[in-house]
């Protein structure tokens, strides 16, 4: 998640983690997004690699691509399940916005789905744990 193929490969993930992020950063705090990062990165990386090895795929994977879909399952969760509202977000927009991430990466070549549904689906979960947590604290 820290490698990249080229300078391309590492400003476009980097563009989309600075706008995505700095939301998302906004909405959970500093701490919290830095832990959710990592995680979801390093889920993302967990199902690539245990992809790679049910099919004896040796090829290298590169970036931080898991962590951006990541954030998006975080950004998916905090609309779904926050109390608050999110500025011009909706469920329907985060849904598109994934939908279109997932599907041009299938249709790519040399690109790492499994890191992309493993970083979505860690990030959504990591999400959604922040939400509960901070509904529980609400609360008290």
């Amino acid at each position: 998640m820290f490698l990249h193929g080229s300078v391309d490969h590492l400003f476009s993930n980097m563009l989309v983690l600075f706008f995505l992020g700095a939301m998302i950063e906004q909405e959970i705090g500093h701490i919290c997004y830095g832990i959710v990062y990592l995680l979801s990165g390093i889920g993302g990386n967990l199902v690539s690699l245990y992809m790679k090895l049910v099919s004896f795929n040796t090829a290298a994977s590169l970036g931080a691509s898991g962590v951006v879909f990541g954030m998006d399952g975080v950004l998916l969760a905090l609309v779904l399940f926050s109390n608050r509202k999110l500025q011009n977000i909706s469920a329907p927009r985060v849904f598109l916005m994934i939908a279109l991430s997932l599907y041009s990466g299938f249709v790519g070549s040399h690109i790492d789905n499994a890191a992309h549904v493993g970083g979505l689906v860690t990030g959504f979960v990591l999400g959604s744990l922040v939400c509960i947590v901070r509904r529980r604290f609400a609360k008290r």
